[in-house]
């Protein structure tokens, strides 16, 4: 009861949360909650339970154990974390207005040991433990300038003493982009950063930094790649960010705006040395200054940022802004001093009531768009929070650039996620030349307003056409006029014969490639299409750039996938700075012909890049090998036979035909089953393609009822209209059906299918039983023609199946052995379901015959009735027949499993010939549909689960 004062409770707010902080890093297996039972006990429904070792959005953001469906009043409810590593547990409830009552939280464990947790592969998913040792200590530090006492080593002294004037504080004078910098003298797997914030004074000034971590000096190590953005670090916190083992010699925190200072109480690095084999550019790595303090003044970010010292002039009048003058809208508008220009008046003004920012109502995804007239190279934009309230109502909005209108633009790529501005602040995102003539700032989310007191859009002169000077090559040429030299002349003319456009051969993954003599950092690339014939030949094309030759340039990173570009037009991709000195376009694919007839590279030089010479390489003979077998030379047949003999051969045998479909709706009488009928006919009268009604994220699942190593998915694509609306759909694999088994792991995102073609795309034996076509987007419709699976049933599946059954009592014909017939019907009528007769404590048991380890149970609930009744079952494994087997160690406990779902229990290797499900009270009936166990068998001798102790 909540008056005994023994209940946590919170006010009503956004998203409330409690945690515990168990001083320690534990691997907890189960956390038991305990209910208010004097009223409002449905308010702990749809909690959630987190275990982790990170603050980061308070402990919020750590993996997820478990989700509260409901807890009874006064009753304790237990949930299975399967041995998730974490220091802190979190219960987390989502939502407007809510409040979070707790009468008691119990965490059950073992502790981690420390000189384990590095040797440690499976404590947990996506966890990632601190090593003990700071690599960081000892180390030169050095950042962009110094104020009094504010020296960069202060950060690597080991002391964490958060208060400024104790001398164990960085800090730079107020400036422009403020940094500070570790050397750690070689190259390191960074595993993670902590932080120690500074108490004393401004805590919110490190909102926004940017840990870096990487082997270069340009821009004074700012440029390398990303490892997090610091949202927020509370006064005195220490934080810790996992870095996932990105590899480095320097660490940096760089703070982007105008007139910010950084302070750092102390950074610590946890990393493990990057052998000599492992890193191939070590040798490359100097350093002009052996100073332990530097205060570095790098002639190259000079130039680079020169300007910004016009751009922050003056912090209360926003100066180049490109925006000032232009059209704004919103989507409601709250009253008459909310109106959409005023977010682009060059005030930074703060104060709602002066009238000089933007306010919408109160709704679902708020949004503000300025219109520029035209399309810009966009490089930044700058926003200015509300200073008299509400300043956290703008976090988690997103701003998107782009020259499309659709979903009032906001469907347009994002630039960046404003994770938090403090008020009445101003802070800079970094858009690095993405192009639009449509900046939107929109705010996910249900009842939210969206504020905004000054938007700043800076862009630059777009960079020159740097294949110009280039030299260039491709894969074969069709005839004499055709050169690879015709797509870099600076001539746009799109008909074939006009001597302007390349053409390979017809071939297995043709290629076409731009040498520009010297590293560039390249911001976009633009291709015009033939316009006389043939365009969407072009469809499916990668844009790679990068400084290796392997398998002629084409193993370089991908810039873009070519979707579509209409017939005789020009379609620029935007690169986002990346650096190479040759930039590839390849046409994966058996039988492609490749045409080009312009391809505009716009970069900047990087300075003091090196020119070496080209390395050749057979890198393309495991592609030839790929399509051999349409590589015999021959008559040259037709894209319309080609097509045609695709459509005659129906699908193979694969996995997804022997499955079980399902989708998120049905519309036209396209049922989700059409997807795995084997036929990849892509006309829609002939009945085999499905077809969802028009919503918001529609998907298509198939239950492959057994898990597989999944190697490729196959997807044939509707032809007699609409091909386009499969682009971006992805594809899921995985074992859990939460949100539907639309948050499983991408195996791959569908660029385009061309219409009636059948596109395949490798998963690289990803693990899983159920495969998800998701296609993210409001009022889309999803129509597959047919999907294959290949792969293999995933060894030792489920010993279940050979093994004895039996349980405490019969009822109404459901027998012991139906659990275990491989049939996942969850209909009771189906008779493939288990049923006791309602009796205290009833169980019921499968003998494996011999000794397992049994990783994993997999049970299968009833569907048609009853799906509460499971809840509280608890999972038992072991050797003895004691009690029917039901005082072995417990695996798991039960909370819920959703109406027809399976759900997977972790038994982490557990011993055992009996596995139990026990399901404790009084007149209880247990019903099973289908029990796996999935293990594999061990010699005699083995010892068995010790049992967790309370943390």
């Amino acid at each position: 009861m909540y008056d005994g004062g023994s209940c946590s409770h919170t006010q009503g707010e956004t998203n409330p949360w409690w945690r515990v902080d168990l001083l320690d890093v534990y691997r907890v297996f189960l956390v038991i909650i305990t209910n208010r039972g004097d009223g409002f006990s449905e308010r702990i429904n749809e909690a959630e339970i987190h275990i982790g070792n990170s603050l980061k959005n308070n402990g919020n953001d750590n993996p997820k154990c478990a989700v509260i469906s409901t807890i009874p009043p006064w009753e304790s409810i237990s949930f299975n974390c399967s041995g998730m590593v974490g220091r802190y547990i979190n219960v987390f409830l989502p939502g407007y207005n809510r409040f979070l009552t707790l009468c008691e939280v119990e965490v059950y464990g073992v502790p981690v040991p420390v000189e384990n947790i590095k040797l440690t592969s499976t404590l947990g998913p996506k966890t990632t433990i601190p090593l003990a040792e700071n690599i960081a200590l000892g180390k030169r530090a050095s950042q962009s300038s110094s104020s009094d006492r504010g020296q960069a080593a202060n950060a690597i002294d080991g002391n964490h003493n958060s208060w400024f004037h104790t001398g164990s504080c960085s800090q730079t004078r107020t400036e422009d982009d403020p940094w500070w910098r570790v050397d750690l003298l070689r190259a390191y797997n960074v595993t993670s950063v902590t932080i120690t914030n500074r108490d004393d004074c401004c805590a919110e000034m490190i909102d926004g930094a940017q840990l870096r971590i990487g082997n270069s000096l340009e821009n004074n190590g700012n440029n390398n790649p990303l490892c997090t953005v610091i949202s927020s670090s509370p006064a005195w916190d220490t934080l810790t960010f996992q870095c996932h083992e990105m590899e480095g010699r320097y660490v940096s925190i760089f703070l982007p705006g105008c007139h910010k200072y950084l302070t750092l109480c102390e950074v610590e690095v946890n990393a493990e040395p990057v052998s000599a084999i492992e890193s191939t550019s070590q040798h490359e790595i100097t350093t002009k200054n052996t100073n332990s303090e530097m205060t570095v003044e790098d002639p190259v970010t000079e130039h680079r940022d020169g300007h910004r010292g016009k751009q922050c002039s003056d912090k209360d009048i926003a100066h180049m802004n490109i925006a000032t003058g232009r059209r704004a809208t919103q989507s409601t508008q709250w009253d008459r001093f909310g109106d959409a220009n005023n977010a682009i008046d060059r005030k930074r003004q703060g104060v709602y009531l002066r009238g000089s920012c933007s306010h919408t109502k109160a709704e679902t995804n708020p949004w503000w768009r300025v219109d520029l007239q035209k399309s810009r190279n966009i490089t930044s934009v700058a926003i200015t929070n509300r200073e008299d309230c509400c300043s956290e109502r703008i976090n988690g909005a997103e701003i998107h650039i782009g020259n499309s209108l659709e979903n009032n633009g906001n469907d347009n790529p994002v630039c960046a996620v404003i994770p938090y501005i403090p008020a009445g602040q101003t802070r800079t995102y970094q858009c690095h030349g993405m192009e639009g003539r449509y900046i939107s700032i929109v705010l996910p989310g249900k009842e939210k307003y969206l504020t905004l007191c000054e938007v700043e859009v800076k862009s630059s002169a777009p960079h020159e056409n740097v294949a110009l000077r280039g030299k260039a090559s491709q894969s074969s040429q069709y005839d004499g006029l055709t050169q690879a030299q015709n797509a870099i002349d600076g001539n746009h003319n799109t008909h074939y014969r006009s001597r302007s456009c390349t053409h390979t051969q017809q071939q297995a993954n043709p290629w076409w490639r731009v040498d520009l003599l010297c590293v560039y950092r390249v911001t976009s690339v633009t291709i015009t299409n033939r316009g006389d014939c043939c365009s969407e030949r072009l469809n499916g094309a990668e844009i790679r750039i990068g400084s290796s030759m392997e398998n002629n340039g084409n193993n370089n990173p991908v810039c873009a996938v070519v979707s579509t570009i209409p017939s005789g037009e020009s379609m620029t991709f935007h690169c986002h700075g990346m650096e190479g000195r040759y930039v590839n376009v390849i046409l994966p694919g058996s039988l492609k012909y490749l045409a080009l007839c312009e391809v505009e590279v716009n970069a900047s030089h990087v300075p003091e890049s090196m020119v070496m010479d080209p390395v050749t390489s057979d890198g393309d003979k495991f592609r030839e090998s790929q399509c051999s077998e349409n590589m015999v030379m021959g008559p040259v047949i037709t894209d319309a036979e080609f097509k045609e003999s695709q459509r005659s051969v129906p699908a193979p045998d694969n996995a997804a035909s022997r499955g079980k479909a399902t989708q998120s709706s049905t519309g036209y009488s396209g049922d989700a089953e059409k997807a795995i009928d084997r036929n990849r006919n892509p006309f829609y009268e002939a009945r085999s393609c499905t077809h969802t009604t028009a919503e918001t994220n529609p998907w298509w699942r198939v239950d492959l009822l057994r898990k597989h190593i999944v190697t490729s998915v196959t997807v044939t694509n509707r032809e007699d209209c609409c091909s386009s609306r499969l682009n971006r759909a992805e594809i899921h694999v995985g074992n859990s059906l939460e949100n539907n088994g639309n948050d499983n792991p991408v195996c791959a995102v569908i660029s385009h299918i061309q219409g009636g073609d059948s596109i395949t795309f490798q998963c690289h034996e990803m693990e899983g039983r159920y495969v998800n076509v998701f296609l993210p987007g409001r009022e889309k419709h999803l129509t597959l023609c047919e999907v294959e699976v290949y792969g293999s049933v995933l060894p030792n599946d489920n010993a279940a199946c050979g093994g004895k059954a039996t349980q405490s009592s019969t009822a109404y014909n459901g027998g012991a052995e139906k659990a275990i017939d491989r049939n996942h019907n969850p209909f009771y009528k189906a008779k493939s379901c288990t049923h006791t007769a309602a009796e205290t404590n009833p169980w019921w048991q499968v003998d494996l015959l011999r000794k397992y380890r049994v990783t994993s149970v997999t049970v299968t609930n009833r569907v048609d009735c009853c799906a509460s009744s499971l809840d509280g079952a608890e999972i038992r494994v072991g050797n003895s027949l004691e009690n029917n087997g039901n005082d072995n160690p417990v695996c798991a406990v039960i909370s819920h499993i959703q109406g027809g779902d399976s759900i997977t229990f972790q038994c982490h290797e557990m011993v055992g010939r009996y596995v139990n499900v026990f399901l404790p009270g009084r007149e209880k009936h247990l019903t099973l549909c289908e029990v796996e166990v999935n293990g594999s068998g061990v010699p005699n001798g083995m010892c068995s689960y010790t049992k967790a102790s309370k943390a």
